[in-house]
């Protein structure tokens, strides 16, 4: 394209931004990094902050974004993994991006600022994951921008964000009128807690993060659910802002029953991870501890307590009748799920097929680490008569 004519200076201003605009987040100078995580952190989810990208240690990151006037409008940090054995490699932006992606342009020019990054890495794919409501005019939408949308519900494991979520409307709302719309049982439990002297307190340390993973474990075990490393709770501890991160415990005289990793996000709490010990089971130390980390999204003035996901939408499931007792009023959320903008379709092909074998082996392998575990407490208990 000429910049000018040999009639005049008539210059091309988009060719020159082009030239001069470098789309990506400079990662050395702190403060473009700043200006990103204030913008993310306003308007969207911790997951799309660099910290974020420091916590995800085994990733790789990167951040682009929009501006207008100097300020930040739109913006994706992108979680980048190379596959196993090629060479091509997989962005992956959680719970991203950070606009309003029904602005068809907004979202498009976004998408066209990650341009350079699918040649840098040799993308084979784009994945997002936006908490949009799953129904067929998003899922047309996503797919006239050029997305291959993830639906149905056969695997609702496989997704990288559960699917179906419980979250609880908190905006301008008081602890009595919160009370009132949890289910009887509910109610009835976080009292019980209090009663039999159940204590609930907050830390933030790698101390903290140690002692959550040992409950942690426990309940992976018991459960046959796949778990983190105690690192990666360490590095949460490490780098998410102290303002934005606690991992509350409960007692019981000198028994740690249960803990939570809970984090400050945008508009909304996050009820991120929970474990719980096998002891005292009796006293109801979660339901008190969902209770005073709720207390905390009142606090900080927030819009939405999220408890995260469901996988089996039953009240004879444990995990659903749990969280269902805290948002008896409210609907189930079902999300738009994963849309993917394909780059190469053997290599996208590939990594489902690898993430679903390497998830169906550590589920076999935890499924055998609970039955040996049952068996050696059955062991135990039979000697202990003797």
């Amino acid at each position: 394209m000429k910049i000018g004519t040999r009639y005049g200076k008539i210059y091309k201003v988009k060719y020159l931004w082009e030239l001069i605009h470098i789309p990506i987040l400079n990662k050395n100078s702190k403060t473009e990094v700043d200006k990103f995580n204030k913008f993310v952190l306003e308007n969207g989810d911790i997951t799309q902050t660099t910290y974020w990208g420091e916590v995800k240690s085994n990733w790789q990151y990167e951040g682009v974004y929009l501006e207008d006037g100097g300020k930040i409008t739109a913006a994706m940090l992108l979680l980048i993994r190379k596959l196993p054995a090629v060479k091509a490699c997989l962005a992956y932006s959680s719970k991203g991006p950070v606009c309003n992606v029904s602005d068809r342009e907004t979202f498009k020019a976004l998408i066209k600022e990650a341009e350079p990054l699918r040649k840098k890495y040799k993308l084979f794919s784009l994945k997002l994951d936006p908490e949009v409501l799953c129904n067929a005019e998003n899922e047309r939408y996503f797919k006239e921008m050029g997305f291959k949308v993830k639906s149905g519900h056969k695997h609702l494991h496989d997704y990288a964000q559960p699917k179906f979520n419980m979250v609880l409307q908190i905006e301008n709302k008081t602890e009595d009128e919160l009370m009132s719309e949890f289910s009887n049982k509910t109610r009835y439990n976080i009292r019980l807690a209090y009663r039999k002297g159940v204590e609930c307190y907050y830390e933030n340390s790698t101390e903290a993060a140690a002692k959550f993973h040992e409950i942690y474990k426990i309940t992976a075990v018991r459960d046959s659910f796949s778990y983190r490393d105690r690192e990666y709770f360490e590095n949460m501890v490490k780098v998410l802002p102290k303002e934005n991160l606690r991992i509350y415990f409960t007692k019981h005289e000198d028994d740690i029953l249960s803990s939570a990793v809970c984090i400050k996000s945008g508009d909304k709490m996050w009820y991120m991870y929970g474990a719980s010990s096998n002891e005292k089971r009796n006293l109801m130390p979660n339901y008190a501890m969902q209770w005073e980390m709720i207390k905390w999204a009142l606090e900080c003035g927030l819009k939405r307590y999220d408890f995260g996901g469901v996988f089996v939408l039953d009240k004879e499931n444990g995990l659903y009748k749990f969280k269902k007792g805290f948002c008896d009023k409210e609907e189930v959320r079902e999300y738009i799920g994963e849309i993917d903008m394909v780059y190469s379709k053997i290599f996208s092909l590939h990594t489902t097929k690898f993430c679903r074998l390497c998830k169906a082996s550590r589920e076999r392998f935890l499924s055998f680490l609970s039955v040996k575990k049952k068996n050696e407490n059955r062991s135990k208990k039979q000697k202990s008569k003797f």
